[in-house]
């Protein structure tokens, strides 16, 4: 997925994920600099997505993710 994330996008673009499921696109857009939206339905894939982003390490070259979730 990092792959695809830097070569279909511009570092600093907006990655749309409308289906996140388990937040593997979003956390590869947040590791390669991009900024991104997550979208899903279930309670469960929000949760897991939540844990996936909350376990991107804050390094040199990677911020620690800031999000709002909004639930609608």
């Amino acid at each position: 997925m990092d792959l695809i994330v830097r070569t279909s996008s511009n570092s600093k673009s907006i990655v749309l994920d409308c289906f996140c499921g388990s937040g593997t696109t979003l956390k590869s857009a947040q590791i390669n600099g991009r900024n991104w939206i997550g979208i899903d339905q279930s309670e469960h894939a929000i949760k897991a997505t939540i844990e996936k982003l909350e376990g991107v390490q804050n390094d040199l070259f990677v911020d620690k993710p800031e999000y709002e979730f909004i639930e609608i």
